[in-house]
């Protein structure tokens, strides 16, 4: 694929991890966002939606909190309550969905647990997600959403059945990311706005494939995306920029 390819054709996918005290890439599901990226990236479904961001949430498996960090996990269990939650920055050509990992904890999403039957379990997850993208994207919408759904479905259910075939995946998605990135400007790479510059930062400073160095989230990070969430509505409006 060409810089130039890349730039007109390319649909970004990121997959993110979020527990009571860490966001990130993710060992088990940003993969997925690879195998999205490989298989669908030359497939124009219209330009209405040119990025879909989704979050699987892991709950505590130990149901404890760190010390000092009882109030963030109140405030993160109380949160997953509410998902799922999707979103369409119609602006943006922006799509974010977040849901709760039914088969994860927060312990499972390490290296060594991202088996083929694992990495399958995920991709089942993220193709129920996709399935919220009905809610948002709107008849008038360019955006071919019947398609989309039954590519990224068939795509999702069908089991990878080698750490092999995983990693040629994981190596043809570096690769085109690299020559989308190449295309950016170094203020679309940092959009600096909301909680967008967390998930960017996270993504372009740690591997997208070998899971994510925990991050804490401070309590007014995780108060504000809420805000963002519940006030957004149907999502045309942008969510209101931080001030620094």
């Amino acid at each position: 694929m060409t810089d130039q390819q890349a730039s007109e054709t390319h649909m970004e996918f990121n997959c993110w991890k979020k527990s009571y005290n860490s966001f990130g890439g993710s060992s088990l599901f940003s993969p997925i966002a690879g195998l999205l990226t490989v298989k669908l990236a030359d497939s124009s479904y219209g330009d209405a939606v040119q990025e879909i961001d989704i979050t699987a949430n892991l709950r505590s498996r130990t149901g404890k909190p760190r010390r000092t960090l009882e109030n963030l996990f109140k405030q993160f269990h109380e949160f997953i309550e509410t998902l799922p939650l999707v979103t369409f920055r119609r602006k943006k050509q922006k799509l974010e969905i977040q849901f709760l990992s039914e088969h994860f904890s927060d312990q499972d999403d390490i290296h060594s647990n991202a088996s083929p039957d694992n990495l399958h379990s995920a991709a089942q997850e993220v193709a129920t997600a996709l399935i919220l993208v009905r809610k948002r994207v709107k008849k008038s919408d360019n955006f071919d959403v019947d398609r989309f759904l039954a590519d990224a479905t068939s795509l999702l259910e069908s089991k990878i059945e080698t750490e092999d075939e995983w990693n040629r995946i994981k190596e043809q998605a570096k690769a085109i990311d690299e020559a989308v990135m190449a295309m950016k400007s170094p203020w679309e790479l940092l959009e600096i706005e909301g909680t967008s510059s967390i998930r960017k930062l996270v993504k372009y400073s740690t591997s997208r494939f070998t899971g994510s160095v925990p991050t804490t989230l401070p309590r007014t990070a995780m108060t504000r995306e809420r805000t963002c969430l519940k006030t957004s509505g149907d999502g045309t409006n942008d969510p209101p920029k931080l001030r620094h």
